[in-house]
């Protein structure tokens, strides 16, 4: 298999982390582009063409990162989309997965659970890691909210990934 394309839509300094670790660790991706803000992102999207896209939810501007997720899911449906947010809630959780979002990291995501999420998502599965996971599952034990259905956003999921959990170590 070829190469995994890998785009950023994230603060320069995250961008230059992951850049390091995809030099560093042979995961079989590389960054084809990275941008710091949502102005940029369909743009980058058009002429790099990803595989996977890696996006900071909750800090793009201008265009909100749950709006651009849906955006770049009409122009380019192929792209795997990985959230990275600090604390994503399960509502959260519940309305980046129906906008797109196939795997999720925290900001405090280390060079394996990056790499893990990469491949995962590629090897068409879904990611999230152990704190995410049980975080959203208590959640959805203690908040579930039944008018979830009329928050979708207008564009539609992808088809159910094969989810993967990360076992604590």
């Amino acid at each position: 298999m070829a190469l995994t394309r890998v785009l950023l839509i994230t603060t320069p300094l995250f961008s230059h982390f992951v850049r390091h670790i995809l030099r560093h660790n042979p995961v079989g991706a590389e960054i084809v582009g990275a941008v710091a803000n949502t102005t940029e992102a369909l743009a980058a999207i058009r002429t790099h063409k990803p595989h996977v896209v890696i996006i900071s939810l909750r800090t793009c501007s201008p265009i909100d990162g749950l709006e651009i997720v849906a955006k770049i899911r009409a122009t380019y449906p192929e792209a795997l989309i990985i959230g990275r947010s600090a604390k994503p809630d399960t509502q959260f959780i519940l309305q980046a997965g129906a906008a797109g979002v196939v795997g999720f990291i925290n900001l405090a995501a280390n060079a394996t659970e990056i790499a893990t999420a990469i491949q995962t998502v590629r090897a068409g599965g879904a990611y999230l890691p152990p704190q995410i996971a049980q975080q959203f599952v208590h959640g959805l034990q203690t908040n579930w909210n039944p008018d979830f259905d009329s928050q979708q956003p207008a564009v539609s999921p992808p088809p159910p990934p094969n989810v993967h959990f990360k076992p604590d170590k």
